[in-house]
C-alpha cells in the first residue's frame, strides 16, 4: 500500500512538473535559447538536490554510466522540445503522449526482455491506450486555416518523439534497476545522470548563447527550480520503487494518476477547457489503467 501512495506522489510531481512548463512557456517564449536556459536551470537544481540526499558522494559503475549517460540526454532532448511543444497545443494532449510512453514502452520492453509476465487483459489495456493517442489525431488539423494545419502537424511530430523518448528512459530505469550484475544503488545512479545532465544542458546552453535573448530571470528561477525539484521527486520516487513494483504495474499508476492530476491543473491554472476529446482520452487512458492495474 506504501508503494502505491508513493507512486501517486509520483504522478502529482509529474504533473507540477508540466505546469511549470507552460508557465515558462508563457512568461519567456519557446526560443532555443530560452529553452536551454531552461534546461541547464532544471538540470543543476536536479543535481543539487540528489547531492544533498546521497551525502554529496559521487561513485562510478561502467554499467551504470552508460544507462546513465543515456537516460542523461533523453531528457536532455525531451525538456529542450517541451517548451515548443506547449506552445503548440493544449497541455493534456501533451501529457497523454508524454504518460501513455512512458507507459507503452516499459510495458512492451518488459514483457519482450525482462520475462514480465503477457496477460490477456494487459493487450486489452494496451489497445485502449493505442485508441487514446490516434483520437488526438483525428481532432487536429481540421481547421480551414493552412497555418493551423501545419502548427497542429508540428505539435503532433513533438508529441510523438516525446511519446518515444519518455518510454525509452522510462524502460532504461527499469532495466538499471532489474539488472543483477554490478552496479550503482538507486541514489548514486541518479546522482550520475544529473550530473552528466548538468553537462549536456551546459554544453547546448553554450551553444545557445551565441544568440542570446532577453529573458525573465525571476520566471528562469521559480520555473526552472520548480520544475526541478518536483521532476527529481517522481523520478527518485520511480527508481525506488522499480525495485519492488513490477513494471506492468508502476508505469500505469504513474501514467494514470497523471493523466487525472494534469488536466484539473491545466483548467486552475490555464483555464484550459476539458473538451470532449480531450474527456474520451483521458477516460479510456484511465480505464487501461485500472486494467493493468488487476
Amino acid at each position: 500500500m506504501g508503494d502505491y501512495l508513493l507512486l501517486i506522489l509520483s504522478a502529482l510531481m509529474f504533473s507540477g512538473q508540466i505546469i511549470f512548463s507552460k508557465r515558462y512557456e508563457t512568461k519567456n517564449g519557446n526560443s532555443f535559447y530560452a529553452t536551454a536556459c531552461f534546461s541547464l536551470v532544471v538540470s543543476v537544481v536536479c543535481l543539487i538536490y540528489t547531492l544533498i540526499l546521497n551525502g554529496f558522494k559521487i561513485r562510478f559503475e561502467w554499467y551504470s554510466f552508460i544507462i546513465a549517460l543515456s537516460y542523461a540526454l533523453i531528457h536532455t532532448v525531451s525538456r529542450l522540445i517541451s517548451i515548443k511543444t506547449i506552445s503548440l497545443g493544449k497541455v493534456s494532449i501533451y501529457t497523454l503522449f508524454l504518460m501513455l510512453g512512458g507507459m507503452i514502452i516499459p510495458f512492451l520492453v518488459g514483457v519482450t526482455f525482462l520475462g514480465e509476465e503477457l496477460k490477456l487483459h494487459y493487450v486489452l489495456a494496451v489497445l485502449l491506450l493505442i485508441v487514446a493517442l490516434i483520437i488526438p489525431t483525428l481532432n487536429m488539423g481540421g481547421k480551414k486555416n493552412e497555418q493551423k494545419k501545419g502548427v497542429s502537424k508540428l505539435f503532433l511530430l513533438l508529441c510523438f518523439i516525446t511519446f518515444i523518448l519518455n518510454g525509452t528512459g522510462a524502460s532504461l530505469v527499469k532495466v538499471h534497476q532489474v539488472y543483477s550484475g554490478v552496479k550503482l544503488e538507486s541514489n548514486d545512479f541518479t546522482v550520475l545522470f544529473t550530473l552528466i545532465s548538468v553537462v549536456a544542458s551546459l554544453m547546448v546552453f553554450i551553444i545557445a548563447s551565441f544568440k542570446r535573448e532577453r529573458t525573465n530571470g525571476k520566471e528562469l528561477l521559480v520555473c526552472g527550480g520548480g520544475f526541478g525539484l518536483v521532476h527529481m521527486t517522481g523520478t527518485l520516487i520511480q527508481v525506488i520503487t522499480a525495485t519492488r513494483v513490477d513494471g506492468a504495474l508502476l508505469f500505469p499508476l504513474v501514467t494514470g494518476g497523471t493523466l487525472i492530476f494534469t488536466p484539473f491543473l491545466s483548467l486552475l491554472f490555464y483555464k484550459e477547457k476539458i473538451d470532449l476529446t480531450n474527456a474520451i482520452c483521458i477516460a479510456l487512458s484511465f480505464i487501461a489503467t485500472v486494467i493493468f492495474a488487476f
